[in-house]
């Protein structure tokens, strides 16, 4: 599997690449899934939480900016 950058795997995902989106949610899943279980202690609504996380990140990758 060929490594990439978020920064390339997020203009990849603003052109449309779901391949891109999909490898951005494995490679960033679980360490926003553990963050959440960390601070809300319940699976089911960390599980939720992680998912809503990634849903608004897709609605809102046309903001994103490279520094």
């Amino acid at each position: 599997m060929e490594y990439k950058t978020d920064s390339l795997l997020v203009h990849l995902a603003r052109a449309g690449d779901e391949d891109a989106c999909e490898k951005l949610v494995k490679k960033n899943y679980s360490s926003i899934y553990q963050y959440c279980l960390l601070h809300i202690n319940d699976p089911y609504e960390a599980e939720d939480l992680t998912q809503e996380v990634f849903t608004r990140f897709f609605s809102n990758l046309y903001r994103y900016k490279e520094y």
